[in-house]
């Protein structure tokens, strides 16, 4: 009877050691696909840069055209962190509406297609794009 118990523990403890590494495993695979935050703000240009050029497979070209962009939209987006969260939202939205041409004049139909989707499924960045 003992001996039976000891296994249950056994097993029980097992499992729990399993399930904890397949949790910890779920979590990293979760960061991987972000991009690199620093000191908590959002991630840079280059960083940035890296995520579009992997997901919309960007030529040289597109990708010297589009990192000052990039550049320009974060430095307009850094002023805006002392708004309400209201405001900085109508605001972002405002500058991102602003960028949207100036990246359809860089990109590929299709490239910009996926590129729409990927903002919306970023949390709806993009919902109000035509």
């Amino acid at each position: 009877m003992i001996g039976l118990r000891m296994k249950a523990v056994k097993y029980l403890l097992m499992a729990a050691v399993i399930a904890g590494g397949l949790f910890a495993l779920s979590l990293q695979a979760q960061d991987a696909g972000k991009a690199e935050k620093k000191d908590g703000k959002r991630p840079d240009a280059q960083a940035r840069l890296n995520q579009m050029a992997e997901q919309l497979s960007l030529t040289a070209e597109q990708k010297e055209k589009i990192k000052p962009l990039l550049e320009q939209e974060r430095q307009k987006m850094q002023g805006m962190r002392d708004l309400a969260p209201e405001q900085r939202r109508e605001k972002m939205q405002a500058v991102r509406k602003e960028m949207e041409p100036k990246y359809k004049a860089i990109l590929t139909s299709e490239q910009f297609e996926k590129w729409q989707k990927f903002r919306q499924q970023r949390g709806g960045k993009g919902k109000n794009k035509q």
